[in-house]
């Protein structure tokens, strides 16, 4: 398993290394510690690339709520319900209900994002801003109105799968609870 969730640190470490280690051997004549430090520098190059390859769970959990953001957006109601566990019937009533009554336009934004993942690999929590404008579906005419959100999504893993499990919706001003389909910031 990776141990970080972006190459900068262990780069900023080799490279850390390097200066100290190239300059203690030039300075000191010691051939060796400099060695040791083009050594250091040329892992850091490495350690870019290799983070390219080595996706982790929290990742992966991202990408699934990217991928759930833009389904709600599109109004693709089987696959954003395809996203739920098996057993969370009412999430998925909510949601077929939020969905049939009100439309994202095309800005919605996902910020804040992070994600953490239990030690044994099962459960994960997200925690992200939603903003975009919604307004009332079949009202073409009408402008929207900018909504701004903050919402914590649980999953589970069910075989290979990231499924959500809870959806709690917060107030971006307060971080109370909320109802999820409130249509008034508390």
């Amino acid at each position: 398993m990776w141990f970080t969730e972006t190459p900068w640190p262990p780069i900023y470490i080799c490279f850390g290394l390097f200066l100290l280690l190239f300059v203690y051997g030039v300075s000191t004549g010691r051939g060796k510690a400099a060695t040791i430090g083009l050594g250091c520098l040329a892992v850091c190059p490495l350690l870019f690339f290799l983070e390219r390859f080595v996706v982790t769970e929290a990742e992966v959990v991202e990408q699934v709520v990217l991928d759930l953001a833009s389904d709600v957006q599109e109004n693709r109601q089987q696959e954003v319900i395809n996203h739920l566990s098996d057993n969370e019937s009412t999430i998925g009533v909510l949601i077929r209900s939020g969905m049939s009554k009100y439309d994202l336009s095309e800005n919605l934004r996902i910020t804040d994002l992070s994600v953490e993942v239990d030690p044994g690999g099962q459960s994960a929590k997200a925690h992200l801003r939603a903003n975009g404008t919604v307004r009332p579906r079949g009202n073409s005419g009408m402008q929207g109105q900018r909504f701004p959100s903050r919402w914590h999504v649980y999953f589970e893993r069910d075989n290979d799968e990231w499924k959500v499990t809870q959806i709690e919706r917060l107030s971006p001003t307060s971080g109370k609870t909320m109802p999820i389909l409130a249509t008034r910031i508390q």
